[in-house]
């Protein structure tokens, strides 16, 4: 009975070192590996990968979770990529103004001490005129560019009443063209959108 009792207790003992076993392989491990991988993204680490998990629940969800890092990956590289283009654009329109301010500058100097870089009088001026143009251009494509990126990252819902704003900038062209007449034929419309970029 003693020798039974013995086989009993050491074929449960087996019983429960086994289950233990499988228990940590196939739920413990599992989950240290997906708290490891938790605390990689809150760090921003996104170059791991998740290691083989078992084919049951846990491993379903490590697996949903080895997803999610890729897609973080690919969105937290492509945001790198965007601010890498933003500040090399930001750099070049920089090194574009520069050079007609330069220019605005001295020979706007050279002519105030009646001195004529280009020859004469309206020959300088008339540089000075086309490096404005120059310039104004730059600015209004930086100003079309950042209005697209600004639209591109809002989400607007207003409604803009077109026929109070085609009034309102109508006066300011009258006011500063008086010699223009604008007739208009306007009807209450509402359009969706940021009055500013309308």
């Amino acid at each position: 009975a003693i020798e039974l009792f013995a086989a009993v207790f050491l074929i449960l003992v087996i019983t429960s070192l086994i289950l233990n076993l499988w228990i940590y392989r196939s739920v413990v491990t599992p989950l240290n590996k997906l708290k490891l991988a938790t605390h990689n993204i809150q760090a921003g680490n996104f170059d791991f990968e998740m290691p083989n998990v078992p084919k049951n629940e846990i491993g379903d969800v490590c697996r949903d979770f080895e997803e999610m890092r890729v897609i973080l990956k690919q969105s937290s590289e492509d945001k790198i990529r965007s601010d890498m283009e933003e500040k090399e654009l930001i750099r070049n329109i920089s090194h574009d103004l520069k050079t007609p301010i330069a220019l605005i500058k001295s020979y706007s100097q050279s002519v105030k001490d009646d001195i004529y870089p280009y020859g004469d009088k309206n020959s300088s001026m008339d540089v000075i005129i086309e490096n404005a143009d120059r310039l104004d251009n730059k600015v209004r494509s930086l100003l079309y560019l950042n209005r697209l990126d600004f639209l591109s990252n809002e989400n607007i819902n207003t409604n803009v009443n077109m026929k109070e704003l085609i009034e309102h900038i109508t006066i300011q062209l009258h006011g500063m063209h008086p010699e223009i007449e604008i007739e208009t034929d306007l009807k209450d419309i509402l359009f969706k959108g940021d009055e500013e970029c309308w």
